[in-house]
């Protein structure tokens, strides 16, 4: 009869609970990268990325920071990387050199000192169907809007007369846009 094994031994095991996290990070050269696709990003879009001009692209993580980091150095990467990267930062972060959370030194006050603007812009275009009451519904919707809060920019009006006459017709046109220079403050 045959003995079943675990397939480890009991100093294997031991080892895993019991190393520290430098004997881990030794033992483990994938760190810094995980085994899961976190993104569909590739290194060109993010701000560790170094380029060499004649040379492969360079991780500032992973090449003049790997001992701060503790990470295996690498002379060059794989555009691929960003894939698996747990270091990634996107360039739509911007090249900020402030610390990650999980960096020593890091400071929850740092938070607290930044300031966060956010602009949304929203166009709409509204159009009425040309019958007798549109002059009416278009006055009832400026009306509307102007209570809400809106201002008005520019407004566009035109003005088409004709006159005719026996072997005389004369028709004029006529645009008036009325608009408010420099910016508007709300």
């Amino acid at each position: 009869m045959q003995k079943k094994s675990l397939g480890r031994g009991l100093e294997e095991i031991s080892n895993i609970f019991l190393s520290t996290d430098e004997e881990r990070k030794e033992k483990n050269m994938t760190y810094g990268f995980s085994p899961l696709a976190l993104r569909e990003d590739s290194c060109a879009s993010c701000t560790h990325l170094l380029e060499e001009p004649f040379g492969q692209p360079k991780c500032r993580i992973f090449s003049l920071e790997s001992e701060q980091y503790g990470v295996k150095n690498i002379d060059s990467i794989a555009i691929s990387y960003a894939k698996n990267c747990e270091y990634f930062r996107p360039i739509a972060l911007g090249k900020i050199d402030t610390p990650d959370a999980d960096e020593p030194g890091y400071s929850h006050q740092a938070e607290n000192q930044c300031e966060v603007e956010e602009s949304v812009k929203i166009r709409r275009t509204i159009a009425y169907q040309n019958d007798e009451k549109v002059q009416q519904n278009i006055r009832r919707a400026l009306s509307r809007h102007l209570k809400q809060g809106f201002a008005i920019r520019r407004i566009e009006l035109k003005k088409i007369e004709e006159n005719s006459e026996p072997r005389n017709r004369v028709r004029t046109e006529e645009d008036v846009t009325i608009f408010i220079k420099g910016s508007l403050s709300t």
